[in-house]
């Protein structure tokens, strides 16, 4: 009897530390399998669920580098070295990686991947989209070129309010290949 009633204030006490921080004890897992990204990749559901506070850890996977304190694939990184060459060859300072952007923008492209809805998210930034078919090239530099070459996504990749962004590409054997760009100051 006392050990049940010991379980019952620790499962009480649990629900509302999660329910103080809008989630349920089943909303951390749900996340994790609507994502494939944390199953394929071998990405931790804590990462990729943007739930608490991301500890800086040994990479998730081998293809993950470490860039401004958050692990981004080597891809990710190659996007932001070209974006960051290009903003300083215009005069503008380098942009640092986010983790809650990079969250964000890893959401999206896999929202996008799974749904096949080409439409920007409701999330509060400057945002670049795009998708590739499959039998395109698909690098880093297809993407930057990609919105290089439109006037107002250059303008958010060249805007002097931006210091932080998140990018992330949906899952690459998909035949269509989706990807986000989040930029916030």
């Amino acid at each position: 009897m006392r050990k049940h009633t010991l379980n019952g204030l620790v499962s009480l006490l649990v629900a509302a530390a999660l329910g103080a921080h809008g989630l349920t004890a089943g909303a951390a897992p749900a996340l994790a399998q609507e994502s494939p990204f944390a199953l394929s990749s071998g990405i931790p559901a804590a990462l990729s669920s943007g739930i608490g506070p991301k500890p800086v850890g040994p990479a998730p996977g081998p293809d993950y580098v470490l860039v401004d304190g958050v692990w981004i694939t080597n891809f990710d990184a190659r996007f932001f070295e070209i974006m960051n060459n290009y903003r300083r060859a215009n005069g503008r300072q380098p942009v640092r990686v986010s983790q809650e952007l990079t969250d964000q923008a890893r959401r999206w492209s896999w929202h996008m991947g799974r749904t096949g809805h080409f439409v920007h998210s409701h999330d509060k930034t400057f945002e670049n989209i795009a998708m590739r078919p499959a039998g395109l090239p698909l690098t880093p530099e297809d993407f930057f070129v990609q919105w290089r070459n439109s006037p107002g996504h250059n303008a958010n990749m060249l805007s002097h309010e931006v210091t932080r962004a998140g990018f992330s590409i949906s899952d690459p054997s998909q035949p269509r290949v989706y990807a986000t760009l989040q930029l916030l100051w």
